[in-house]
């Protein structure tokens, strides 16, 4: 809940070393009052370190822009190394079915 900057950093050598796949829970304004840092700056950590950023919508992955992106809501982020894009497809699609399969069980779509 905001310090999610201060893991990575604690984690830089693994991050920097293995290029893990990241999920974090991103929200602005605790990035500001816990962590002392914007959101611009963790964005642009991440980008350093070599990860597409994306945050994951109702149905599929969404690429980060920070210009559009709604500052007002936390949203969960994935960050995808640069080498690990052939998995986007996969990753957006394991989404799409996480979020559909409940109303399929339940027949929703009979």
């Amino acid at each position: 809940e905001g310090f999610e900057f201060n893991v990575i950093l604690g984690g830089d050598n693994i991050i920097t070393k293995f290029h893990p796949y990241l999920i974090l829970e991103v929200n602005p304004e605790f990035l500001r009052e816990r962590a002392k840092i914007t959101l611009e700056q963790l964005y642009n950590h991440l980008k350093m370190k070599g990860y597409i950023l994306f945050y994951i919508g109702k149905l599929k992955l969404i690429e980060v822009d920070l210009k559009t992106f709604d500052r007002k809501l936390g949203s969960n982020w994935i960050c995808i190394p640069e080498n690990g894009q052939g998995k986007l497809a996969s990753l957006s699609r394991s989404i799409f079915f996480n979020a559909v399969n409940p109303l399929w069980v339940m027949n929703y779509f009979k």
